[in-house]
């Protein structure tokens, strides 16, 4: 099963007194109440798959945003929300543009679709307006985007433009984008019957009848997750135990667009830059030590590879994500004690790399890779000296009257 990304753009509760209205003659409520665009975070199970795995779905990024299994939880990341009302004109038409917006935090994912989802600004608050329809869009970029260039800019076309933002990428950051489900929102559990065109979302008056936009989010950069263990028993003998001291993929593409209100000819998600000096090395990061204080990733620290070689590979390091591709070429740095004096050298440190590919010949955006390390611990060279023993061969007469016999006198 796939696990997606969402946050719930949940309207307040009805007031028992709210009339169901008959026509989609949009009004501002009982007693000219308007309808509140409150945002909630919560999640829809779909497909999940095991050979490259769909991601179940901040200087240095905060990492990958949820997992693959049932921890595909929000952690409280900042997300970036766009309201746009097509019937108005000029500006007004954005009526939310670009606000950031806190997930719950890991601890509080046990969430309904209505879980209230704050706003980054305290005491802010948007209204349905009117009779008008409104689409919902939205991103996370992590530090890949300057906040400035989140909002919409001025007398900006939609229609024939769209949006999108330069990003910049090392590794660490989750590009995502979003928009709604309206055949799911319109058939969510406790909708009200009325509701039978989709046509009519999103608004005050679906949102009266118990229509929720959920925005689901999904990953545009592929994410390898990288897992090491032992080949052989001096990988681990105590006192000679192997580290890896660092991976880096090499050459990937680290500028592009992030498309988040498409047209008909640009779709959502991620484009590459066409410039081909738009590359650099990505480096494999460690979680931060301090999760409480920062959630920015931290350099790698070498690490042991412990267990034997009957063991499971254990992940090192936290994931990448990158562009996705043909192949990437991966250098793993590792280093050994071999001799065990407490002193590595030269001779004791060393590196590999490796060009990896996947049988379908691209990695994919949206989905994880296990990249599977084998590291073998350095075999000390012996050398052996047998002596053979000298076999008689017969003898050799060098005699030079033998050789050149005296030739007697002529007279």
């Amino acid at each position: 099963m796939r696990k997606e990304w969402l946050l719930a753009m949940c309207a307040a509760a009805m007031m028992a007194s709210c009339a169901k209205d008959k026509t989609v003659a949009l009004d501002n409520g009982a007693n000219d109440t308007p309808e509140e665009i409150l945002l909630g975070a919560g999640q829809y199970l779909s497909a999940e798959v095991e050979e490259g795995q769909p991601m179940k779905a901040a200087s240095r990024g905060i990492g990958s945003v949820g997992d693959l299994a049932a921890t595909n939880n929000w952690n409280g990341e900042t997300v970036y929300v766009y309201g746009i009302v097509p019937a108005l004109t000029g500006d007004a038409r954005f009526a939310i543009n670009g606000e950031q917006a806190k997930a719950p935090a890991a601890d509080a994912v046990a969430v309904a679709a209505t879980s209230t989802l704050a706003w980054a600004t305290a005491n802010k608050h948007f209204y349905y307006d009117g009779n008008n329809l409104y689409d919902f869009y939205g991103c996370h970029v992590d530090d890949a985007a300057e906040a400035t260039a989140m909002k919409i800019p001025t007398r900006t076309d939609l229609a024939t433009n769209g949006f999108s933002v330069p990003v910049e990428i090392n590794g660490t950051q989750d590009l995502m984008v979003a928009v709604p489900n309206k055949e799911s929102d319109r058939t969510a559990t406790g909708v009200d019957s009325e509701v039978t065109d989709v046509n009519n979302l999103y608004s005050a008056w679906s949102s009266r009848r118990g229509v929720v936009p959920n925005l689901v989010f999904k990953h545009v950069l592929t994410r390898l997750t990288f897992q090491a263990k032992c080949g052989n028993a001096t990988a681990y003998e105590t006192g000679k135990e192997v580290y890896i001291t660092s991976v880096q993929v090499k050459s990937v593409k680290n500028k592009g667009t992030l498309t988040i209100i498409p047209t008909d000819g640009n779709q959502q998600g991620f484009t590459a830059s066409a410039v081909d000096t738009d590359v650099i090395d990505f480096s494999l990061m460690k979680a931060p030590s301090a999760p409480d204080t920062s959630k920015e990733l931290e350099t790698f620290e070498k690490v042991e590879i412990e267990g034997t070689k009957d063991d499971d590979f254990a992940q090192i390091g936290v994931p990448m994500m990158l562009v996705p591709g043909t192949e990437y070429e991966i250098v793993i740095s590792t280093e050994q004690d071999a001799d065990g004096s407490g002193n590595i050298d030269a001779n004791e440190r060393g590196s590999i790399t490796q060009k990896i590919t996947v049988k379908d010949n691209s990695f994919e955006a949206g989905k994880n890779y296990n990249v599977n390390i084998t590291v073998y611990g350095l075999e000390e060279i012996e050398i052996k000296a047998s002596l053979t023993a000298w076999e008689d061969g017969g003898d050799i007469t060098i005699d030079p009257d033998e050789i050149n016999p005296p030739t007697p006198d002529v007279p």
